[in-house]
């Protein structure tokens, strides 16, 4: 591990995303505030700076690139109710003069998806809706596909999640998507599963468990390098006064085998990973859980 220059700012349950050679923090919280802030940090001069904001603050927002540009939707608005937005947004930094492009609205709003993109499309998955009646907060198992040729969203109810699933981790392999550990809703229902959909084998495809982690966690930050998928930290440490792990995990999908990661220096959750060339980067967190 290497500590690189911190934030401007402390910030969590933001997403990051990578557009080398820079990376992207979209949205987050930092204390009572909600933020529409774009920090994009430099890989080469190790420096921060900001971009166009997003047209909306937001926390849990879900984001991915793709064709050299950053897809949003999505995302919480507030922090007592957890309404959800159903924006969805395009910013490409190559462009003369970039700006945040509206897209078609994203079905069934929701934030804290673990998304992929495979052959044109991205894929959202569970997510975290609003809070339901009497309290607690709705984990989804709602499976959207966003085509981007076409503007278009599918919300596909056959392919639904067997259970609930927010903060979870997980990315596209090769043909498949992975959602790995999680929570349904709150931080004492902390999964330790993981499940795989063949996207090549749709529409017959169906989701797959395969070996669980060591470590049931929700809040993680996953990053795919290599066929592996390295999920780092989370929430819901009931060893730790502080709530939060500082354990990673590496997961080969060759041989649905886990082994065990140097930890982080710093336990945390409410963070994202991003991947430019051989290195994992790990901006933000908060370093207690729910805080």
């Amino acid at each position: 591990y290497r500590t690189l220059v911190p934030l401007p700012s402390p910030l969590q349950e933001h997403t990051v995303v990578a557009l080398p050679p820079s990376i992207y923090l979209l949205g987050g919280i930092d204390g009572p505030s909600i933020k529409s802030a774009v920090h994009r940090y430099s890989t080469p001069t190790n420096t921060w700076s900001l971009a166009p904001p997003l047209p909306i603050p937001l926390h849990h927002p879900n984001a991915i690139v793709t064709n050299s540009s950053i897809y949003l939707f999505g995302g919480i608005l507030d922090l007592f109710r957890w309404a959800a937005s159903a924006s969805s947004w395009k910013y490409t930094p190559s462009d003369p003069s970039p700006s945040w492009q509206k897209l078609a609205d994203f079905p069934n709003p929701r934030g804290s998806c673990v998304v992929g993109v495979h052959n044109g499309k991205i894929w959202a998955v569970g997510g975290l809706g609003p809070a339901q009646l009497g309290g607690g907060r709705a984990a989804s198992t709602m499976v959207s596909s966003y085509d981007i040729a076409e503007d278009t969203w599918t919300t596909h109810a056959e392919l639904a999640l067997p259970e609930g699933r927010d903060h979870a981790g997980g990315g596209v392999v090769g043909d498949t998507l992975y959602v790995v550990g999680g929570r349904v809703g709150t931080i004492a229902s902390v999964r330790d599963t993981v499940y795989a959909l063949d996207l090549g084998g749709l529409p017959g495809a169906r989701w797959v468990e395969k070996r669980k982690m060591g470590v049931a966690r929700g809040g993680i930050a996953a990053a795919v390098v290599e066929g592996k998928i390295f999920a780092f930290g989370g929430e819901g440490n009931v060893e730790s006064e502080k709530g939060v792990f500082g354990e990673v995990e590496v997961y080969d999908t060759v041989g649905d085998t886990w082994v065990e990661g140097e930890a982080m220096r710093v336990p945390r959750h409410g963070f994202g990973a991003a991947v430019i060339g051989e290195s994992v980067y790990l901006p933000g967190g908060g370093g207690t859980e729910n805080g």
